[in-house]
């Protein structure tokens, strides 16, 4: 029986807790959570055979916990990780790792050091629709990926209030909603970024944005030729307007997905839609990280796709800063 802890109930660790209970798994149990607002409980409707915390160190010390859910905000991801490793408990990590490569390159000691298991959670890798794009594309019915046009628009009205705060957030919609974009493709292609051209712009009403990009376009250029164009929007105000398109271009072929939604497929002799709705990717991506423990494997998803996807981040902001296009660096 695995014993799991979740630290953080904002909108992710939410989101993870909703994963855990649309999950048919019967060798996990939920064991403890770690909050700074407590008060929340009665509307989580956890049992009361739930442990309630309000500092994640007590937790991992005392709850007995084998496994933990990271959600906190990306500045605690270090430091979280590490005492988490240090303490000889497996994790699954929210995105991004870390703000740094040298506080990833810490972690990923920690981790080794400790022989933890750390899973980084990029939850469109189990998604229906990109499930079905990928293996699309690794039978070849695109025949050879050529280019990509990724857009997306994720109001950011209803974000909590530290994303809009640099120091802890690390940036915007790139480290929000971004990594999520280029590691899809990233774990589509089967390729790494290896080149980065970015431009980034705020915008909006928010007075304490000002240094937040919330709109983002780049390109990137991964190692096997495919070039992407992706365009990424976050604004900080209510808008009920929202999209994920995917466009992938091949020399025999198109697929065309829109996030949660649906998959379309044009080839010189054969189109199709089909729909994808009703699946839980959260509970997906527990039932990996679990049975990676119980199997004892690495992961899907480790910290070195983890720390690949912050130097990618990284590389577009040296990008917008430059004015040109960078090759993505493993060092800060």
């Amino acid at each position: 029986m695995i014993k799991l802890g979740i630290i953080g109930l904002g909108v992710a660790g939410q989101r993870h807790l909703e994963g855990f209970r649309a999950l048919a798994h019967n060798d996990v149990l939920l064991t403890a959570v770690a909050t700074a607002h407590p008060e929340r409980r009665a509307n989580l409707l956890l049992p009361d055979s739930v442990a309630m915390y309000t500092d994640y160190r007590e937790l991992i010390r005392e709850a007995g916990i084998d496994a933990l859910i990271i959600a906190l905000p990306h500045a605690l991801h270090k430091e979280a990780t590490i005492y988490a490793a240090n303490h000889g408990k497996h994790v699954l990590l929210e995105k991004p790792i870390a703000l740094t490569m040298a506080d990833a390159e810490r972690m990923m000691r920690a981790c080794d050091e400790n022989q933890i298991k750390l899973m980084v959670g990029y939850v469109h890798r189990f998604r229906e629709e990109s499930l079905v794009a990928r293996q699309m594309i690794i039978d070849r019915k695109i025949g050879t990926p050529a280019s990509i046009l990724d857009r997306f628009c994720v109001p950011g009205d209803d974000l909590p209030e530290w994303v809009w705060d640099r120091a802890i957030s690390g940036g915007g919609v790139v480290m929000y909603s971004g990594q999520n974009a280029v590691d899809r493709l990233r774990w589509m292609l089967n390729s790494d970024v290896i080149e980065v051209y970015a431009r980034v712009q705020t915008y909006g009403a928010r007075p304490d944005c000002i240094n937040i990009e919330n709109g983002v376009a780049t390109m990137l250029t991964f190692e096997n030729g495919v070039i992407a164009s992706l365009m990424m929007n976050m604004p900080p105000y209510d808008l009920q307007y929202r999209y994920w398109d995917t466009e992938i271009f091949g020399t025999g072929g198109l697929i065309h997905t829109r996030t949660g939604d649906y998959l379309e497929y044009t080839g010189p002799d054969v189109s199709f839609k089909q729909s994808f709705q009703g699946y839980n990717h959260y509970a997906r991506q527990l039932h990996e990280f679990f049975n990676a423990i119980l199997e004892d494997r690495a992961p899907s998803i480790t910290l070195e796709d983890g720390a690949h996807m912050l130097a990618v981040s990284l590389a577009m902001y040296r990008s917008a800063y430059v004015g040109r296009s960078v090759l993505v660096s493993n060092t800060d």
